[in-house]
């Protein structure tokens, strides 16, 4: 197994956070923890707790070393850095990489180059720098998903990982169309501690942004020898920006499929993809109405069914569940604009 990776070195660049389900070796390695969730709302406070549920926190370096340490006890591994992909070949049952003036064969070819983000659909869209100060500020038993901002043009929360009494990631978040310039996430994050922490002094540290589609990718791949993963595979739950989890169930599967020699196929359910694509259309639609949605989500369901929804194992009685707290008219409204949407384009094509 040889990785083509084109940075120079791996070092810390992000963090991801996760649910400790399903059980993965991710589950048991982490930085931190966080047993209580919170959303803020107009002012009030949603906190939810579940029984043997956590939200789980790694710094990218974290990953990184985990991941090379492992694969190095491993004699068919190799990565090589700094590899800059220049074309991709598909022929004779074979593929072929010209990479760094190199030209690298094999029969299989796992492609995570990412596609470009489009500028006119919808995206998340964030920022997030660790803080310190030497008061003891944040709770850092609960993690703030989302506190919503007072923004009817498009949605605009902070989400808040607290490290410790005194450190914290402080994120701001955009679901919308259009992309900032870094100035802009930066004087909100200021902003924000200001209001919420008067007359605390804070330095700040490790800063990581990044964009993400709330959109599926519909390209279609015919190649068995060339296969898509992660983002531009659809590894990324649109609704949410959730991937880790994804990630190491599609592996599984793909790893599956190689040793029982059977076609390449990664599973998706339906039921997932028509939720997100659906929700998506209602954050276009009613941006000003979005947090008044997450009110009813949060506030309604317990913790289970809310982490089952956000990892994609919901049952049909869940979703129904689901169904019954949110806004009903706008949903509605939502899936049959959807529709029409998709049969035009079906019309077209």
């Amino acid at each position: 197994i040889l990785v083509l990776e084109q940075k120079t070195q791996l070092i810390k660049d992000k963090n991801w956070c996760f649910w400790n389900f399903p059980k993965n070796i991710l589950s048991e390695n982490y930085n931190h923890s966080w047993e209580e969730i919170k959303i803020k709302i107009k002012g009030e406070n949603i906190i939810k707790k579940g029984r043997d549920l956590k939200y789980l926190r790694i710094s990218s370096n974290s990953f990184y070393d985990l991941g090379i340490a492992t694969l190095q006890k491993k004699k068919k591994f190799k990565i090589l850095f700094g590899n800059k992909i220049k074309k991709i070949n598909e022929k004779n049952n074979r593929v072929e990489v010209l990479s760094n003036n190199k030209r690298i064969s094999s029969s299989l070819l796992f492609n995570s180059i990412p596609q470009a983000i489009e500028k006119n659909k919808l995206k998340q869209h964030f920022l997030g720098i660790e803080v310190n100060t030497n008061k003891a500020v944040f709770n850092s038993s609960e993690v703030t998903l989302m506190d919503f901002q007072k923004n009817n043009k498009e949605v605009h929360f902070f989400y808040i990982l607290p490290f410790s009494d005194k450190t914290a990631l402080i994120e701001t978040t955009y679901f919308s169309k259009s992309i900032y310039n870094k100035k802009k996430y930066r004087a909100d994050i200021e902003k924000y501690l200001t209001k919420k922490y008067p007359n605390i002094n804070f330095t700040y540290g490790f800063i990581e942004k990044g964009v993400l589609p709330m959109y599926f990718n519909y390209t279609k791949y015919n190649s068995q020898r060339i296969i898509p993963i992660g983002q531009t595979n659809n590894w990324i739950k649109i609704s949410t920006g959730y991937c880790f989890q994804n990630a190491f169930e599609k592996s599984e599967q793909i790893v599956d499929c190689i040793l029982k020699e059977k076609k390449i196929s990664i599973k998706q359910r339906f039921s997932n993809k028509i939720l997100d694509e659906i929700f998506c259309e209602y954050i276009c639609r009613y941006p000003e109405s979005v947090p008044k949605f997450f009110y009813k989500f949060f506030n309604n369901l317990e913790l289970k069914i809310i982490v089952m929804f956000l990892t994609e194992k919901q049952t049909m009685s869940q979703i129904i569940k689901i169904l019954l707290v949110l806004p009903k008219i706008k949903l509605i409204s939502s899936f049959l604009y959807l529709l029409v949407k998709k049969l035009s384009y079906a019309f077209r094509h």
